[in-house]
């Protein structure tokens, strides 16, 4: 599979095992279906064309999601402010927001393959 099947089924699993507990329900409360399933989209898209950028391999990616998920990127904090910049701000402020959130992750793998 491609890096854009990858995105979409981990991040996927992510996103549903997430919305599974109880501050992710506090957080979803407030975004409607068509809006959370919006902001997920979004976060497939980002990823996906970051690591496209950076050339990842599936493994990589895999590892970097895995890293992402270890560490809570994808919490109800991280839902609730992402669907507050789409509603105030618009789609370009999402995808900028996003970018934002992830770089970190892509950036130090990055770093850690070139030395």
């Amino acid at each position: 599979p491609g890096v854009g099947t990858v995105v979409g089924g981990l991040i996927g699993g992510i996103c549903g095992g997430m919305a599974g507990t109880a501050g992710a329900k506090k957080a979803l409360d407030t975004i409607i279906e068509d809006d959370a399933k919006l902001i997920s989209s979004y976060v497939e898209e980002v990823i996906e064309e970051m690591a496209i950028k950076h050339e990842y391999t599936e493994k990589d990616l895999r590892d970097t999601l895995r890293e992402m998920q270890q560490k809570k990127v994808f919490n109800s904090k991280f839902f609730e402010n992402a669907y507050q910049v789409y509603k105030n701000k618009g789609t370009d402020m999402l995808r900028d927001y996003l970018w934002r959130q992830f770089e970190k992750f892509f950036f130090v793998r990055v770093e850690a393959c070139a030395c």
